[in-house]
């Protein structure tokens, strides 16, 4: 009877009747005595070891004894119990004909249970959810020896889940051996794991189902040179470091530029820039001339991404542009809740797939950092942005005790001393909006009457962005205005002084190393614009055909080309002629030669009168 029992055998006792036994019924135990005398030493947690017969036990792994158990646990429940005397009366206490009559009025409690998962990590707790007096409440079960993600997993019965192949920890962390063939079982009963014999392939993302009282693993990819070659493997000069997102920071990072530097670089046409955040944050507010390559979707969606775009890029990479990635904020990832940041994870996608890792850099302070700088360029919300939500504008993102600011370490970028530009450098301290200072109101559209009047400086409103004066008249009105509305008294007829423009060094690539090497280049000063909402000052070309007028009153066009990709660098001033073509006027202080550039429209000619072409993008 108690062959099948061996020591460390797990077991269910069942059926004692005196009252000391009964508390011990369907409680689990383990085998820890061989048999003497017709019985086994069964010892159950919490309490000492009994001596019990061999049909008072039932075998965690026999599964006529698994069955039975759960029909016991059918008995158990409290509908039953209330008829179960009459049951035993009338069935004359035939426990087989109860199980049968008792199926048809109960099932066996059932419960979710789960397993693992990932969420920025590979998380190996599994989790059984059970419904409590009408409340569910979590019960911690048992880890496997290793962390599986992504294996195939199928419902084998009597409280049994198999689970089969998979991977270690993310699949583009993982080499091969981090791809199992193994399998194993878990038994709910008995809150146990089991290994199982292996498959005979190492597979990723099966799926399996039960037939016939037998597993099949159906699917998924078979794991060879050809699928670690898919995921970046066996590249050779390429050392691999993966940063999926949501993968723990590796430590490998990319050289950093200043928001003045990737300014500059944008105004000199030596820069590509790459917005890394979701479609929602880039529609919201974006920097002008970015391209969109949201870094979630790479892991989340990757048939998403434009293919052609992520070879665009490496291409204008290896030709030897700086590709400036860009994010809210562009924090560490040890500060961003642990795993890597998107801007960064963008530029380590690019690295993989071919793109020179010298010339691709992180702009310190993320777009964000632009906005407190009050850069010409932003197109849509001016206010700062963190984890998809407006933010104040005092926010600061997170950052470390012990971590030193990014934007701290580089050099200041300002033009040589008596250098000037468009506008003799930027403006002096001088010219600065401040409380108390004389202005004339300029560029007003609901109160034009308003425009050329005399105020001066009583407030800066934060919340609004907008500053509030006084009019130096008999009625002493107060208002609030956009400090693109208000010029000062002294700036108000400046004329820019014929000189030639400043040349700066700036920061324009560089590999992460002990001693930080940074690869500088020389670009031309050019003085920020004023910072309004939704004014482009650059544009990126899409056609290499473009069309210029030397002025806006005559009839002369002429054609001129660019690169595709390549930046046309303008005053922010548009013009709209007369068939609807929009123009902008190009910036001489950035180096454009004088005139006006076609940025979109109905084209040339009486056959184009219906078609929209777009040149330009900003």
């Amino acid at each position: 009877m108690a062959a099948d029992l061996s020591v460390g055998s797990p077991v269910f006792i069942h059926g004692l009747v005196s009252e000391q036994g009964q508390a011990l019924n369907l409680k689990r135990g383990e085998v820890v005595a061989a048999e003497d005398a017709g019985r086994l030493g069964v010892a159950v947690a919490g309490d000492s070891p009994k001596r019990l017969k061999r049909m008072n036990l039932l075998s965690a792994h026999r599964m006529e004894d698994r069955q039975l158990l759960l029909q016991l646990l059918v008995l158990r429940r409290r509908k039953l119990r209330l008829v179960m005397p009459a049951l035993k009366q009338l069935l004359k206490e035939d426990l087989g004909l109860i199980l049968l009559v008792s199926s048809y009025v109960s099932s066996a409690p059932s419960c979710l249970f789960h397993f693992g998962g990932f969420m920025r990590q590979v998380w190996m707790e599994n989790w059984c959810f059970l419904s409590v007096q009408g409340r569910v409440v979590a019960k911690s079960l048992a880890q496997q020896k290793a962390s599986r993600l992504d294996a195939a997993s199928c419902d084998v019965g009597l409280g049994r889940v198999l689970f089969a192949g998979g991977c270690r920890r993310h699949p583009q962390l993982c080499a091969r051996d981090d791809f199992f063939k193994s399998a194993e079982l878990y038994d709910c009963l008995t809150d146990t794991w089991q290994q199982l014999p292996p498959m005979t392939t190492r597979r990723h993302g099966a799926t399996a189902c039960q037939l016939d009282g037998k597993v099949y693993v159906l699917g998924g990819m078979k794991i060879n040179r050809q699928f670690l070659l898919l995921l970046g493997r066996g590249r050779p000069g390429l050392p691999f470091v993966a940063m999926g997102y949501g993968v723990p920071d590796s430590g490998v990072d990319f050289a950093y530029v200043s928001v003045q530097e990737a300014y500059l670089l944008m105004k000199n046409d030596k820069a590509v820039f790459v917005d890394s955040r979701d479609e929602d944050d880039y529609k919201t507010s974006r920097l002008q001339t970015s391209f969109h390559l949201p870094a979630n979707a790479l892991i989340m969606k990757g048939s998403s991404v434009e293919k052609s775009l992520v070879q665009h890029l490496i291409d204008l990479v290896n030709s030897g542009k700086t590709l400036i990635c860009l994010s809210d904020a562009c924090i560490k990832g040890n500060v961003n809740r642990g795993h890597v940041s998107r801007c960064r994870h963008i530029a380590q996608y690019l690295v993989e797939l071919g793109a020179d890792r010298s010339l691709i850099v992180r702009m310190a302070g993320g777009i964000n950092a632009w906005k407190r700088a009050q850069l010409d360029g932003i197109l849509g919300e001016l206010r700062p942005m963190y984890a998809g939500e407006i933010q104040n504008w005092d926010f600061a993102p997170p950052k470390l005790k012990e971590e030193e600011s990014e934007d701290e370490a580089l050099p200041e970028i300002s033009p040589a001393k008596g250098a000037g530009g468009g506008y003799v450098a930027a403006l002096s301290e001088e010219a600065a909006l401040a409380v108390g200072q004389q202005i004339e109101i300029s560029g007003l559209k609901t109160r034009a009457e308003l425009n050329g009047k005399a105020a001066i400086v009583k407030d800066f409103v934060a919340d609004s962005g907008r500053w509030e004066i006084e009019l130096l008249d008999e009625t002493k009105e107060r208002l609030r205005c956009k400090p693109e509305s208000l010029l000062l008294k002294s700036a108000k007829q400046e004329t820019p002084k014929a000189v030639e423009p400043a040349e700066v060094e700036v920061g324009c690539g560089g590999v992460v190393t002990e001693n930080c090497e940074r690869i500088t280049c020389k670009v031309r000063w050019v003085p920020s614009r004023p910072f309004r909402q939704d004014q482009p000052t650059a544009y990126r070309v899409l056609k290499s055909d473009l069309f210029k007028k030397p002025n806006v009153s005559g009839d002369k066009i002429i054609k001129i080309s660019r690169p595709v990709s390549s930046t046309v660098r303008t005053t922010g001033e548009l013009f709209v002629g007369a068939s609807g073509g929009i123009w902008a006027e190009l910036d001489v202080t950035a180096g454009e030669k004088k005139g006006w550039i076609y940025v979109k429209g109905p084209g040339f000619g009486a056959s184009s009168c219906k078609v929209t072409s777009e040149y330009l993008q900003a």
